[in-house]
């Protein structure tokens, strides 16, 4: 498993995805981050921001989201790390404008210092020029994001995959959190052996593993993906807050997070005392092999790190004991004519 640098909030822990605050019964910043904190055992936010080159709190799409440009999505970031949940905005390409979508992208992703970028080939995702644009916005989200920590958040099945022109796609992100929505009973996606062996093969792209999982089906199937893969799993995204109720949270919650080692924070200063360590050790198994007389007793001492837990208590919130009506199905049809179903996602309004 290759491990992340500090830049990805969701290095280690889980990420409740939040299309937009009227889709939530806490309807507020401080309210959502309780829930997604305290009942769902989230670790960071992730929010959809832009759809294409509109902002998710615009009056057309939801005035109740406080996100309208880069200034106020960074006050945003400010106030959700003040809870406890560092920020990992979304975006949703729509190839209107390829050029100037990659652009203000990729600004989003500069000025917060990561960015979520849900790339699909269907309709109500990357659907207003054809996809052959893609290398276009890639190489333009990708110059103006600067140094930024980007993840794709692809769908991994074969036409989700091929339509955005993977494997080459992933060139232009440090991440991968693909879609592995196994659990969604409604539509067939049950086979848990086969999302495993869809999350293992992405390995090979050389890039740091996450995986975004559906929260909103057979629970018990996503369990099983979720401890068979979390060895290799460098935090988990959880489809969707604002639709999942408060079994769905709690289950999430009980769930083990990945073990993410600590580096060294002065490899020379470590090596250095594992030097003094060993001729310690030399020493004293030296001592002990030539005397057993009372006063050549010697004591062990191990050094260990200190760790602080942190107690959260579940306060009173209002989320749904009932699962919220998700949004419609819509089918798309892949290159073959086969037909895939896909959730009305962040794209459509």
């Amino acid at each position: 498993m290759t491990t992340s640098t500090p830049r990805c909030p969701l290095l280690g822990g889980v990420g409740w995805w939040l299309r937009q605050f009227s889709d939530t019964g806490e309807g507020t910043l401080p309210a959502i981050a309780q829930t997604m904190r305290d009942v769902g055992g989230g670790t960071c936010w992730m929010q959809k921001v832009m759809d294409g080159l509109d902002w998710q709190g615009e009056a057309a799409i939801d005035p109740s989201t406080p996100i309208t440009s880069v200034a106020t999505l960074t006050a945003f970031a400010q106030q959700t790390k003040s809870l406890g949940l560092p920020l990992i905005p979304i975006v949703v390409p729509r190839g209107a404008n390829p050029q100037a979508e990659g652009q203000e992208h990729g600004a989003i992703a500069k000025a917060v210092g990561c960015l979520c970028v849900d790339l699909e080939p269907y309709s109500g995702f990357y659907d207003k020029s054809p996809l052959s644009t893609i290398p276009q916005y890639l190489s333009a989200l990708r110059a103006a994001a600067g140094n930024a920590y980007l993840i794709l958040q692809h769908d991994p099945r074969p036409y989700g995959s091929s339509g955005i022109g993977m494997p080459g796609a992933a060139s232009s992100f440090d991440a991968i959190c693909a879609q592995h929505y196994v659990g969604w009973s409604s539509i067939g996606w049950t086979n848990v052996q086969q999302e495993i062996a869809s999350f293992q093969a992405l390995a090979s792209l050389g890039k740091d593993l996450y995986a975004t999982v559906w929260a909103l089906g057979d629970l018990s199937l996503m369990s099983q993906f979720w401890n068979a893969i979390l060895p290799n799993c460098l935090g988990f995204s959880v489809f969707a807050f604002g639709y999942a109720n408060e079994t769905d949270l709690q289950t999430i919650a009980a769930l083990p997070k990945p073990h993410i080692p600590t580096p060294d924070p002065n490899p020379s200063l470590v090596a250095a005392l594992k030097q003094i360590a060993t001729i310690a050790d030399a020493a004293v198994k030296g001592t002990a092999s030539g005397a057993n007389s009372p006063n050549s007793s010697v004591q062990e001492q191990r050094l260990l790190p200190s760790v602080n837990g942190q107690l959260g208590i579940v306060a009173e919130h209002h989320h749904s004991p009932e699962r919220r009506e998700r949004p419609d199905d819509i089918i798309v049809v892949d290159s073959g004519n086969n037909e895939q179903p896909k959730p009305q996602g962040p794209g459509v309004q």
